[in-house]
């Protein structure tokens, strides 16, 4: 009746309203990103009846979201409903909203803004921090890079220090070889190093954006869905320059975003 989905809530360790029946922002906003992602390939496959249908899905559901799961008050996304009452913001369906694209341009900042200042209330695992550090990238500040930086320092640590050598499900004891653990591999490339898809893979195109938060310098090799790219960048002491050289697979168009540096570097 509230045009949402009702069911057991998003399912990972963190998540305040984990395992409850609800009719929950985070599983609602993930929902609105298969359906939003059925209408692109249907439209890239021809299949235009179904990309109609699952437009108008994503678009009717993203409006039952914005209309009964936002509040105003505190500028973020609420839990869910339960039983015909409404539950409290909380970080994961903020997330989650904002990730998936839900929460429309004026309300981003606020909801953005909301998240950063009580993301750490809420016990998020190795796996979350995927959706968590986009987030925390889109803010798109000095300030936001290095809180980015400093988040995977802290939480990855014990990992990088761990017998094993290798990523955890958890960031305590539980299971020790595990993909959901290597997050920071993504963001480490694809922001630090600063390389990642410009638009839809079809288009061939690279955007190389180096984010380079509190660090002096940084090297690596992205693997990219077009190919290899190799990223070296260094800042100079005084802070003023940067020495910074890549190359572009061919055939490949690339972007390149460098940083301000200085005084108004945020």
């Amino acid at each position: 009746t509230n045009g949402l989905v009702k069911g057991r809530e998003f399912v990972y360790f963190g998540n305040p309203l984990l395992y409850k029946v609800c009719e929950g922002a985070t599983l609602n906003a993930f929902l609105y990103g298969a359906l939003r992602d059925a209408a692109f390939l249907a439209r890239v496959l021809g299949r235009d009846a179904q990309h109609e249908q699952f437009k108008d899905a994503a678009a009717r559901l993203s409006q039952a979201i914005n209309a009964r799961l936002w509040d105003d008050t505190s500028g973020a996304c609420l839990g869910s409903i339960q039983d015909g009452k409404t539950t409290p913001p909380t970080a994961h369906a903020t997330m989650s909203c904002l990730y998936f694209g839900v929460v429309p341009e004026p309300r981003r900042e606020a909801a953005r803004r909301w998240l950063l200042a009580n993301y750490r209330k809420e016990g998020f695992y190795p796996y979350t921090h995927q959706f968590l550090l986009e987030e925390i990238y889109r803010a798109d500040t000095g300030r936001a890079d290095r809180e980015a930086l400093d988040l995977i320092r802290e939480r990855w640590s014990p990992m990088a220090k761990g017998e094993t050598g290798t990523v955890w499900e958890g960031f305590g004891p539980a299971e020790n070889c595990h993909e959901a653990g290597a997050v920071p591999a993504y963001f480490l490339s694809a922001y630090v190093l600063g390389v990642r898809l410009d638009g839809p893979v079809g288009n061939r195109r690279l955007r190389i954006e180096p984010r380079l938060g509190g660090l002096r310098q940084a090297a690596g090799v992205v693997v990219t869905e077009h190919g290899p790219v190799p990223v070296s960048w260094t800042r100079q002491p005084d802070g003023t320059a940067l020495d910074f050289a890549f190359e572009v697979p061919g055939g490949i168009q690339a972007k390149l975003a460098l940083p301000r540096l200085g005084e108004n570097q945020e």
